[in-house]
């Protein structure tokens, strides 16, 4: 088990309060997390294919996976 922590900031929308119960969920110390009030929660959008890889970052480095056979 390790130990892991989250730092920065969510807005005061549903979706924070759905960040907040998913982290709590398993464990997540949120303690460093805070809501900042009027703002919506940011997000992100990943799409991940078999043809591409992400970094341990969640950026597309474009780097084709080799078809096999």
């Amino acid at each position: 088990m390790h130990d892991v922590s989250l730092i920065g900031n969510v807005g005061s929308d549903s979706d924070s309060d759905y960040f907040f119960a998913a982290l709590h969920h398993w464990n997540i110390d949120t303690s460093g997390a805070h809501r900042v009030t009027g703002a919506n929660t940011g997000k992100a959008y990943m799409f991940i294919t078999p043809q591409w890889r992400l970094d341990g970052f969640g950026h597309c480095r474009g780097q084709r996976i080799a078809d096999e056979g």
